[in-house]
């Protein structure tokens, strides 16, 4: 099948990837999505750290209030949940 050009699919995939060999771009986009995803994972674990942080001083608190304990005794129903009810 050809197209209204003249050239096969085929041939325009193959003519594109040649150009994008070429390309200075490539490189660059490549070398820039890695520094993103790095701090993309930088930031991911200091979120991680700041909300385990939390919860254990959520945990210490639910330790001194008494009705805390007879609320996470329900299944499903972990710190978080009983610190939001309580609150």
């Amino acid at each position: 099948m050809q197209r209204a050009g003249g050239s096969t699919g085929m041939q325009k995939a193959a003519q594109l990837i040649s150009q994008a060999k070429r390309s200075v771009g490539d490189t660059t986009a490549a070398h820039e999505a890695k520094k993103e995803l790095e701090r993309l994972l930088q930031e991911f674990e200091r979120n991680s750290a700041i909300l385990d942080r939390i919860e254990k001083v959520i945990q210490e608190l639910l330790s001194e209030i008494p009705v805390a304990n007879q609320l996470r005794s329900i299944k499903g129903l972990g710190s978080i949940f009983t610190a939001a009810i309580l609150s």
